[in-house]
C-alpha cells in the first residue's frame, strides 16, 4: 500500500498479580506510515483474550 503499513501478531503473558500466577494472550494490530525515509508507528491496538471467550 505504499506509505501504509499494518502488522498484526499475537502475544502470550504470565506473571503474578496481586499474589496469584496469571497467564494469558491476546492480538495486537499495529499501523505505519512513512514519512520521508522513516517508517512511524501511528497506531497500536491490542486485546486481552477474555476467559468465556
Amino acid at each position: 500500500m505504499g506509505n501504509i503499513a499494518q502488522r498484526e501478531c499475537q502475544y502470550v503473558k504470565s506473571g503474578i498479580m496481586n499474589g496469584i500466577p496469571f497467564s494469558s494472550y491476546g492480538r495486537k494490530s499495529l499501523q505505519f506510515i512513512k514519512t520521508g525515509d522513516e517508517w512511524r508507528l501511528t497506531s497500536v491496538v491490542w486485546c486481552d483474550h477474555q476467559p468465556n471467550e
